[in-house]
């Protein structure tokens, strides 16, 4: 009994939500939540009612928006085939999800459905001809990239717009050779292979309208290129350790205890620090041309980087001390860091710079 009157219970609340989606305009949410009441209880009229009238009101208002589309002179003649297609596939999957319910009517609109697909992918396949029959311009070339990927997706592989795809793609990106990496070490014994595939992946996270090629990456034979990039890691250097030595003074007064009949007290200890440290620098130079040796900019990116050690002790009242303090206190000597990573520490500043600049030109 108790679970009769729950279920009965939920079904009550669930037919006041679809007729709430129903008041508030939302017919075709109205449907598809009368079909979850419909299959929770499918003899209650009630619930049938809701569907068959949801199901009416929401193709009425998705047709009105077709015809409202196709009367709208002052739209874009795209913008009022997207909405009629958009509205004849809700239309179709209303009935696709009608489908089998006794008693409730729907329409089949897979013919009208497949006409505003085809009609849609011609008006955007011939969009981007014209686009791509100007010249055309890269950027001519980008929107006939958006108008192609369009078609192809109403009606997938739309006369030849594979190709045109292509096509547009190629002319759409700015394809960037980077014809020199040079890293100029002197003296120093550093591995930087990592360096150069790290420049060029992150390169290539830039956006989807430019490739960056290595020089020596097989498909750069196959790239026609639209500019080059030369990059020098120079003026590197590794100092070596030094080490220096000072103390400060630290005091607090400690807070009273009437209860103990404790004063207040002013408590100090002096901390002697051994401070140990490296420092680093290295600057990159980036230069782009365009394939005709046209400047494009010219860039300077330094980076220094200190490696630094604090090892102390400390005289006087423990009760002085910080958290900061006794971290230098209890601090161990730590082996200095190798050439390597110093080196890595310097290309990941020189990294974010370079990208920071990258993405103000590749935009």
């Amino acid at each position: 009994m108790k679970h009769y009157l729950l279920l009965a219970f939920l079904l009550l609340v669930a037919c006041k939500s679809t007729q709430k989606l129903m008041d508030s305009g939302r017919y075709t949410e109205a449907f598809y939540s009368a079909i979850e009441d419909w299959k929770k209880k499918p003899d209650d009229e009630t619930i049938r009612r809701q569907l068959s009238e949801a199901y009416d009101r929401s193709a009425a208002q998705l047709l009105a928006g077709i015809n409202s589309a196709k009367a709208a002179s002052g739209r874009r003649m795209g913008d009022r085939l997207d909405q009629a297609y958009a509205n004849y596939k809700t239309l179709q999957e209303l009935y696709d999800a009608g489908q089998g319910i006794p008693s409730l009517t729907v329409k089949d609109y897979s013919a009208p459905f497949d006409s505003a697909a085809r009609e849609a992918a011609s008006y955007h396949y011939e969009a981007g001809m014209v686009l791509m029959g100007r010249g055309p311009s890269r950027q001519d070339a980008r929107e006939a990239l958006t108008h192609f990927r369009r078609a192809d997706a109403y009606v997938p592989g739309y006369k030849d717009v594979v190709q045109q795809l292509s096509a547009a793609e190629d002319l759409s990106v700015t394809h960037v050779v980077v014809r020199q990496f040079d890293q100029r070490f002197g003296r120093y014994s550093v591995n930087g292979a990592f360096f150069e595939g790290e420049v060029l992946w992150n390169l290539n996270t830039l956006g989807n309208y430019v490739k960056f090629y290595g020089a020596r990456d097989p498909s750069t034979r196959d790239v026609r290129p639209d500019q080059y990039m030369d990059i020098l890691l120079s003026d590197i250097w590794f100092g070596r350790m030094f080490t220096n030595s000072y103390s400060y003074t630290v005091s607090k007064t400690l807070p009273a205890d009437p209860r103990l009949k404790i004063a207040p007290e002013k408590v100090s200890a002096t901390v002697f620090v051994t401070r140990r440290g490296i420092e680093a620098r290295a600057t990159m130079d980036c230069r782009i041309t365009t394939a005709g040796g046209q400047p494009v900019s010219s860039d300077r990116f330094p980076a220094r980087y200190a490696w630094e050690n604090l090892t102390g002790r400390y005289t006087g009242d423990s009760r002085a001390l910080s958290e900061k303090d006794w971290a230098i206190i209890r601090g161990a000597f730590n082996q200095p860091p190798s050439y390597d990573e110093l080196y890595r520490n310097l290309t990941r500043q020189i990294m974010n710079d370079f990208l920071f600049r990258m993405r103000g030109i590749y935009r």
